[in-house]
């Protein structure tokens, strides 16, 4: 029995050994099932993974059983796998790694993790496993990026947004407050507003009343005065928004402001000669028509009201003002084009003001009509009918056409420079002459051709006669063929249709002959 004895004593602390492992073993399971981070164990090097705790599955999207013995690699984007490359090269040079990577889960979406990784050795110092721990910064992530596109957008936006702390230390200043004030965000962040925009209070309101609106109600929004740099007045309208912590606490405020001083001072004027406005809507040549949008329940435009004219409107329309008002388009024209009411819905619905140059069949003409927004809901007009210049306009065309047919077809040398003196048409003799084909010469400019000491003769003898009112001049001038030679050509030049959009010049010409020891 006593040789038993140390027998009996190494089972008993062999067994007490194996309790403590199979503890111990347990309470390690249970730590790393129970882990708020995916830990993972991979086989080196770069090897599948031989362990995942249940939190890295569900992080991924899967069972453990699904993406056991699988490679990192097949949870990562192809950008991505490089970082695992990367890391599989540093994780025997450094006992710890960390960074952050960008895996793929099931459903397809983003899991964003920062890791923890480091080299797992045996008593041979021979690299068995790597361990990381990973921890789910996915919203953090999105914090990140929504705060970049906030952090964008104050720089974009075309309002001047200026944060400060509650002691009013101007903290920042985006990108529009330094086109409004002049001062630039390095040279005032740091400083009181106070003494940066040196407001003012515009009658009824007072800097007392808007700080009690802001501490109550937590914003204030109206006019105010303020100075840029350069000491110039400027009216802002200004909202105010007070800033507090999780407990309520005040920390700062942000101030959004739009610059409105051409506004105002608009508006001024406007008040100012609302007499002279109402004698000019009556006086004024340009016809004048206040209209009211016809929709649909779906939004559909159909027609319009007539709601005022001027007397102007009669005479360029012959609209009688006593039997339109309150009356739609359609009744009183019968046909009207869609284009007219789709632009007067369009200008009463976005405020924004429109030209628009079109036939009326009902009014028999062409109007050139400027169209803005006096009301929300109505389209105000200004008329100017342009059916004689429309039938002027066709008519040079027309005179066009036909002076480049005739040069085309003509039987000495002729050519048709535009005001600028671009060549637009050239006849076959003409271009002969110089040694061209005719479509060489078309798009090319005068003095392109003139000889280099003739160019200046070309510009000044163009600016004579569209400046100082000449409509023709004969010359005398050094013109260089395509081969490269000078010749004298005799010109003469007379202006079509001067004064008019289509003006043009009519260009004959034909050779000099001089001796050979004439030319230089």
């Amino acid at each position: 029995i006593k040789r038993l004895i140390p027998s009996i004593k190494r089972a008993l602390k062999d067994a007490a050994l194996e309790r403590e492992r199979r503890e111990s073993d347990r309470k390690y399971r249970t730590i790393v099932e129970t882990a708020r981070e995916g830990i993972i164990m991979a086989a080196p090097p770069g090897g599948p993974w031989t362990f995942v705790n249940r939190r890295m599955a569900e992080m991924l999207g899967y069972s453990v059983e699904e993406i056991l013995e699988k490679s990192p690699l097949d949870f990562l984007d192809e950008e991505w796998r490089k970082e695992i490359l990367r890391l599989r090269r540093e994780i025997l040079q450094r006992d710890f790694t960390e960074g952050e990577l960008k895996f793929r889960r099931k459903d397809g979406s983003a899991l964003w993790t920062r890791y923890n990784s480091c080299p797992i050795f045996n008593d041979k110092g021979e690299h068995v496993a790597t361990f990381a721990m990973h921890t789910d910064i996915t919203e953090h992530k999105r914090a990140e990026n929504k705060l970049r596109y906030l952090a964008s957008l104050v720089e974009t936006v075309s309002d001047a947004i200026i944060s400060t702390d509650k002691d009013l230390i101007i903290r920042s200043w985006n990108k529009a407050a330094e086109r409004v004030y002049g001062w630039r965000a390095e040279e005032v962040i740091g400083v009181k507003g106070s003494d940066i925009l040196q407001t003012s209070f515009p009658k009824g309101v007072t800097r007392e009343a808007i700080t009690q609106a802001i501490f109550e109600q937590g914003s204030w929004e109206g006019e105010l005065i303020q100075k840029t740099k350069a000491g110039d007045a400027i009216t802002v309208q200004a909202k105010s928004v007070v800033l507090k912590d999780e407990a309520g606490n005040v920390t700062g405020g942000v101030s959004i402001s739009h610059d409105v001083t051409e506004r105002k001072m608009a508006e001024i004027k406007l008040a100012e000669s609302g007499k002279k406005y109402r004698d000019l809507f009556e006086k004024m040549s340009e016809g004048f028509l206040l209209v009211e949008p016809i929709f649909t329940e779906t939004g559909t435009p159909v027609s319009y009201y007539y709601r005022d004219t001027n007397p102007a409107l009669e005479q360029l329309t012959h609209l009688k003002r006593t039997e339109i008002l309150g009356k739609t388009a359609h009744e009183v024209l019968g046909v009207v084009e869609p284009y007219w009411v789709e632009c007067f819905a369009r200008v009463a619905k976005s405020g924004k003001s429109e030209r628009i140059e079109q036939h009326s069949e009902g009014l028999g003409g062409w109007f050139s009509v400027f169209v803005y927004c006096p009301e929300p809901g109505k389209a105000a007009l200004i008329y100017t009918n342009v059916t004689e210049q429309k039938r002027t306009e066709e008519a040079l065309k027309s005179s066009e056409e036909n002076l480049r047919l005739m040069v085309n077809e003509a039987a000495e040398a002729m050519a048709v420079l535009d005001a600028d003196g671009m060549i637009q048409a050239v006849s076959r003799l003409g271009a002969e002459l110089l040694g061209y084909e005719e479509g060489e010469l078309i798009g090319k400019h005068a003095q392109d051709f003139a000889a280099t000491f003739s160019r200046l003769e070309v510009a000044l003898k163009l600016e004579d006669l569209r400046v100082h009112g000449q409509r023709a001049v004969t010359t005398n001038m050094y013109v260089k063929s395509k081969a490269g030679t000078a010749q004298m050509l005799s010109l003469h030049v007379r202006v079509v249709h001067p004064g008019t959009k289509a003006e043009k010049y009519l260009v004959k010409f034909d050779k000099v002959n001089l001796p050979s020891s004439s030319l230089r």
